[in-house]
């Protein structure tokens, strides 16, 4: 009995152990894919505005003008929305 007893206790760290690799790991994994999640929506902002713009061209026969961020490059785009999630 004392053996099945102690068997069970060493199974039991060994659970909780798994546990928190099982939990840590999951975390890691979850970081870049919420990552991507924000990064996504920044690149696909523009192109969303893009084919609004042309199918709103093809209806009215009429050219719409898309607002490309200010003269800002890609580049500095993604500096300052960086920079707007640190805050």
């Amino acid at each position: 009995m004392l053996q099945v007893s102690q068997q069970l206790m060493a199974l039991k760290e060994n659970m909780r152990t798994l546990f928190y690799v099982l939990f840590f790991a999951s975390l890691l994994i979850l970081i870049p894919a919420v990552l991507a999640g924000g990064i996504s929506k920044f690149v696909l902002r523009p192109i969303t505005e893009l084919i609004h713009a042309m199918k709103e061209n093809k209806q009215t026969k009429t050219w719409k003008k898309i607002e490309l961020g200010k003269g800002k490059s890609l580049v500095m785009n993604y500096i300052s929305w960086r920079k707007h999630l640190m805050k």
